[in-house]
């Protein structure tokens, strides 16, 4: 049986560079925050979105949760999502931005794949400009 995983969109910055109002901006004919909803669910159905207010990802039909006002910056919704994981008793945590569209459907598999060791603390996963995008490496600390 697969350990439980909880997965957490970021979506509380405040895209001031675009003129705001980043996780509702349309990609291919869908807002961003649905995006990275949909392919969130492809991972689990333990999802919440972290927010630091609710009109961010107005519309948006998942459990919000609230960046830590005493962290600030992502690390507010950071802190959020740990908590949130925690208090499901999840196994693993997986946060993704909502303003990264592309993040690839295997992503899960991928991080096992390339790791000769398990993994027990945070994964980054990285890649070379050259590979296309392909994920070569997950960097442990």
């Amino acid at each position: 049986m697969s350990p439980e995983i909880a997965v957490v969109i970021l979506a509380g910055g405040e895209g001031s560079r675009l003129g705001g109002g980043k996780p509702l901006r349309i990609l291919g004919g869908e807002r961003l925050i649905d995006r990275a909803v949909r392919q969130a669910r492809m991972w689990s159905a333990t999802l919440a979105v972290a927010v630091r207010d609710a009109a961010q990802v107005r519309g948006c039909k998942v459990e919000m949760i609230q960046d830590r006002e005493d962290v600030e910056g992502p690390l507010g919704g950071l802190a959020s999502a740990l908590q949130f994981a925690i208090a499901r008793e999840c196994e693993l945590l997986l946060i993704i931005p909502a303003d990264m569209p592309f993040l690839p459907d295997d992503l899960l598999n991928r991080r096992q794949r390339l790791s000769f060791e398990p993994i027990n603390g945070p994964a980054v996963p990285c890649r070379d400009v050259r590979s296309r995008g392909r994920i070569l490496r997950v960097q442990t600390w």
